[in-house]
């Protein structure tokens, strides 16, 4: 699997491995806006693959 550093590369890398998933699709990130990559999570959830998205949260007081 080929390295693409971000930002440089650009959202299209990363919507293209979600659209090849056949099975489950895993995402951990800090911040999630895209709408490339948004729309590619829920076709792939819409064509039954397994979506989790885990993104990180910080609380202030």
């Amino acid at each position: 699997m080929p390295l693409y550093v971000e930002p440089h590369a650009g959202s299209a890398p990363i919507v293209q491995l979600i659209q090849s998933a056949h099975h489950a699709v895993s995402v951990g990130v800090y911040h999630l806006s895209d709408r490339p990559i948004l729309q590619a999570l829920k076709a792939a959830h819409a064509r039954g693959v397994d979506v989790r998205v885990i993104i990180e949260v910080t609380l202030t007081t």
